[in-house]
């Protein structure tokens, strides 16, 4: 019997010993979340989007169009955030104002309004009235997304290639840039090459499409039917 009594004694002080240890994993990991919910937000790295007004860059242009003929264009031109407004979905967006003149000893033109919206998970732009989902937040390396989720395109899949490293564009060099690949794809028929770099605090500072109808799965100039080719680089930025 005394050794009985002496058995429940024992479990009894076991279950204490396990109550006291559960209760205290418990609470540490309740401060531990409480620390984490009042600490430093996430870093989703919006500086590769910038939306202050004034925020300007100047890119090279070659635009090169390939059907019955094949035409080559180059041109300077020009992009300034203008203006904030209130899209049709309640969002702040910019106006961005777009400027061409075919070299530094042309006065600008404007050309064209485009505009955009960064929210807390994307980085949207409408061209000529196409919405393009640039960046999705926040930017790392597991990110990938439809950028034509809302336009009426086919599913082209962007993906953050490179992050946070620093490079040249031309003459400019920048310390953290964000390689973004849209379409690698090339068969007998069709020849698809296209990216975009961005930089913190400037924005897109380098594009190339490459959009081709090509015969037996060549990319010289005999075997291309048609498309497009475009090549943009940043040459200077900067903020009014």
């Amino acid at each position: 019997m005394k050794r009985s009594k002496a058995k429940c004694y024992n479990y009894g002080a076991v279950y204490s010993v396990v109550f006291v240890l559960g209760m205290t994993l418990i609470v540490g990991l309740w401060t531990s979340s409480c620390k984490r919910n009042t600490g430093q937000a996430a870093d989703l790295k919006q500086e590769y989007f910038p939306t202050e007004i004034g925020n300007w860059v100047i890119y090279n242009v070659v635009d090169i169009k390939h059907d019955i003929n094949h035409d080559t264009l180059t041109y300077q031109l020009k992009e300034i955030i203008a203006d904030d407004f209130i899209d049709n979905s309640g969002r702040r967006a910019q106006r961005i104002e777009r400027y061409r003149r075919q070299d530094e000893s042309d006065s600008w033109m404007i050309s064209d309004v485009w505009h955009s919206v960064r929210t807390t998970r994307t980085a949207e732009k409408v061209e000529e009235d196409v919405r393009y989902v640039k960046l999705m937040f926040p930017v790392n390396e597991f990110k990938s997304w439809d950028g034509n989720a809302y336009n009426q395109y086919i599913k082209w899949e962007y993906y953050y290639d490179s992050l946070d490293y620093s490079g040249s564009i031309g003459a400019l060099n920048f310390d953290s840039l964000a390689f973004v690949t849209h379409r690698q794809n090339s068969n007998f028929v069709e020849y698809e090459q296209a990216y975009e770099v961005y930089a913190k605090h400037v924005g897109l500072v380098q594009k190339q499409l490459i959009d081709l109808d090509v015969r037996s799965g060549m990319i010289v100039l005999d075997s291309i039917v048609k498309g497009v080719e475009w090549y943009q680089s940043a040459i200077s930025y900067g903020r009014n």
